[in-house]
This record gives C-alpha cells, sequence and structure tokens, in this order.
C-alpha cells in the first residue's frame, strides 16, 4: 500500500516530477556518452599501439634494451622460435631486426629506426598492412622495398617509386648505405610513428649490415589467442628459456604510460560521473524539501490519525527511489542506444586531426560502454535516492501534528 501511495504521490505535480526527472536521464546519459567516448579513445590507442609494432610480448636481449646496439642481438634466436611455434597461447610471432639510422632524399635526410622484418609473418602479428594509403606493403618478391610513414614522406618529399637512401652503422662501426625504392606510404594519424619508423624486407635490411640471420635477430614480437594472459605466457616463456641474457617484456612493462593514461582516463570518469551523482542528490533533496513543505499539514494530519513515523518516512524515501530510478531508466537506456550506435558509425573528429595526430589518437572515435558500467550506475542511482531520502525523511520525522495542522 504504501510503495502504491508513493507512486500516485509522485504524479500529483507533474511538472516538477517530470523536471527532476528528466535532470537525472540527462546527467546518467551525459555520464554515460563521455564514459563511452574516453573508454573508447583510450582502448582505440592501445590496440593502435600493438598493431603498429608493440604487439603483446615483446622478446630481447637484455643489453640491447640499454643502447639499442645492433650487435646485441637474441641468442639461439631459432631454439627459441621453436618454443614459440609449439606455445598453443601464440597466435603467431615476427623476429624482427631494428637499427636507427639516416633516410636521405634529394630534399633532405632525417633520423630513423629501421625494422627488418619478415613480410609473410609480420602481418598476422601486427596491422600496419592495413594502414597503406598509397601503393602497397612490403613482400619477398620486390627488388630492395620500404615503406615510410605519411609524415616522413611529406618531410623528405617522397612519393611511391620515389629512390631513398639508408645509411646504418654496422657491427663493426662503419657507416654503411643502401638505396632502397619506396613502394608505400602508411598513415597511422600518429606523427610520433610516422615521422620515424620505416619498414623494409629483413633480407635486405641483413645484406646492409653485413650480418647472417642467427646472429642478427634483435626483437620476436607476440601476438596472443587472449591478451589478458600475457602475464601467463610471460612467465611460461621466462621459465622456459634456459638463457638469463634474454628478457621477455610485456606490452605494458615496455610501455608504462600507455596503461597509466588508460587507467587515469577510467578514474577521470568515475570522478566526473560521481561529480554529476552528487549534483543529482542535491537536486533530489531539494524537490522533496519543497515537497514536504507543501504537504507538511497532510503529513501531520497522518501521524495525527495514528499513521506511525516510520510509513510516513518510508512513503518518502519510496518517492525519491521511484523519482530517481524513472530518470535514471530513460537517461540509461539512451545513453547505452546513443553509445551503441556511434560504437558502429564513430565519433568525427577530423577537424582536430593534427592536433589528434600530434597526442597520438585516432580522428575516427568508437565509444565503448561495458555492461558493468550500466550495471553500476544503475546501483550507484538506487544508493543515491536513499542518501538524497534520508534528510527529508528525518525532517518529517520531526514534524508534530499539532504545529502541522495548524499551518
Amino acid at each position: 500500500m504504501t510503495i502504491m501511495i508513493s507512486w500516485r504521490n509522485v504524479w500529483r505535480n507533474k511538472i516538477r516530477s517530470i523536471t527532476i526527472m528528466a535532470a537525472i536521464a540527462i546527467g546518467l546519459f551525459g555520464s554515460i556518452l563521455l564514459d563511452g567516448f574516453m573508454n573508447g579513445m583510450m582502448n582505440q590507442s592501445v590496440k593502435g599501439a600493438w598493431e603498429n609494432e608493440l604487439s603483446h610480448i615483446q622478446i630481447h636481449n637484455k643489453r640491447y634494451l640499454m643502447d639499442e646496439n645492433v650487435q646485441d642481438y637474441i641468442p639461439k634466436v631459432e631454439g627459441i622460435e621453436s618454443i614459440l611455434s609449439s606455445m598453443h597461447e601464440v597466435v603467431s610471432y615476427s623476429s624482427r631486426v631494428k637499427a636507427s639510422g639516416m633516410l636521405s632524399s634529394a630534399e633532405g635526410n632525417v633520423g630513423v629506426i629501421a625494422y627488418g622484418i619478415d613480410a609473410e609473418n609480420e602481418p598476422r602479428v601486427t596491422g600496419l598492412h592495413k594502414k597503406i594509403v598509397d601503393g602497397v606493403y612490403l613482400s619477398n618478391d620486390q627488388s630492395i622495398p620500404i615503406i615510410i610513414g605519411k609524415k616522413l614522406a611529406d618531410q623528405l618529399t617522397a612519393r611511391v617509386k620515389s629512390r631513398l637512401v639508408l645509411g646504418l652503422v654496422k657491427a663493426d662501426g662503419e657507416i654503411t648505405y643502401g638505396a632502397f625504392r619506396v613502394v608505400g606510404i602508411f598513415d597511422n594519424q600518429k606523427d610520433a610513428f610516422d615521422g620515424v619508423n620505416v619498414f623494409v624486407n629483413q633480407d635486405d635490411l641483413l645484406a646492409l649490415l653485413e650480418m647472417p640471420r642467427s646472429n642478427s635477430i634483435t626483437e620476436i614480437a607476440l601476438r596472443l589467442l587472449d591478451e589478458s594472459e600475457k602475464d601467463k605466457v610471460k612467465a611460461k616463456l621466462s621459465g622456459t628459456i634456459d638463457d638469463q641474457s634474454v628478457v621477455v617484456r610485456t606490452w605494458n612493462e615496455i610501455d608504462p604510460l600507455l596503461e597509466t593514461q588508460r587507467d587515469m582516463s577510467a578514474m577521470f570518469g568515475a570522478i566526473f560521473v560521481a561529480i554529476i551523482l552528487i549534483a543529482l542528490i542535491f537536486g533530489v533533496v531539494n524537490t522533496m524539501m519543497m515537497v514536504i513543505m507543501e504537504r507538511k499539514k497532510e503529513l501531520g494530519m497522518l501521524k495525527a490519525i495514528g499513521m506511525k513515523p516510520f510509513k510516513v518516512c518510508l512513503m518518502i524515501v519510496w518517492e525519491t527511489v521511484f523519482l530517481s530510478i524513472t530518470g535514471a531508466v530513460v537517461g540509461i537506456a539512451f545513453g547505452a542506444m546513443v553509445s551503441q550506435y556511434f560504437s558502429r558509425v564513430g565519433f568525427d573528429l577530423s577537424m582536430f586531426g593534427d592536433g589528434m595526430a600530434y597526442v597520438g589518437y585516432d580522428t575516427m572515435i568508437y565509444p565503448e560502454v561495458t555492461i558493468g558500467f550500466l550495471v553500476f550506475t544503475g546501483i550507484a542511482v538506487v544508493v543515491m535516492a536513499v542518501l538524497a531520502s534520508l534528510y527529508p525523511a528525518y525532517n518529517v520525522v520531526r514534524l508534530k501534528p499539532a504545529d502541522s495542522l495548524r499551518s
């Protein structure tokens, strides 16, 4: 009976009730949309790093991590590759030769990091082949090919079929030069990556460095069946590889800043939601205090005819809960639907393209809203409603029937 009366009381003043419900709905709608936007932006950034060259796990020589000298190659690389091939957790892996050098054209020169990759295995680990905007990806039947980033191409005034000269330092300290032909230009929309990294066939780079494959692999990148298993796979590999000079690292150990940014994004999203909920609490409290002032005589009469104070308080609590939950259901439903829509079509931020590329974010953001966040928001609203009803309910308890009836 109390619940039914409370529901009817909510609609005694429809304009006021709809106003507070709309405020709650709009607040939660904005929270869900913002949380989905921030999640999508950060998750795309992390996945983009995996797709570019980071992968899920990397293997190096410990000494290589100190100064990235090509002399510090991974020992017994064939044995490690055999281990990786036998692990069901590893979908694919790619061996790389990585060397710093200078890339030159007729228009200038730029310091670069040259990756000598296996043109067949690398696309199974990373997604750079999907980012080619002009020309084609590397293949083993091409003659001394190279692919470069769009930003680097602009700096060197290079295009597909342009001839570029790559200068590197060999293991003995001598400088060597090789001419390469641009076969493709990629665009990751990340200036820090596109302006520095170039990719060539592994055999071509080894020939330039005059090194055999067995004594030249500086990095092995792994793609896992399940990224969340990365720590277990790392532990398994570390225990299996019988060489103390080899180090296995997960992506978040290689780039801890990336994980920190994702965690901070989630934290700021939670803080924003908390601020909105706190603001809504004050709005609901204000509304319920107005209700009590308007119905002071009615509430006093209920107490005068014998209705227990607890029942009167419970009625106020239920009214508050109904106001909050009704607004929350509408806000969460619309927030989820709009987020789902934009998760398919995306937010186009190309008008801020230069700024987004500078900080390493995509210009097309696809929001990601989890069921867990929606459930958390719903529970938080119920808790908020109960908390918001406590002060108005306390004021009802303090009402004296005689004073209320005379008011």
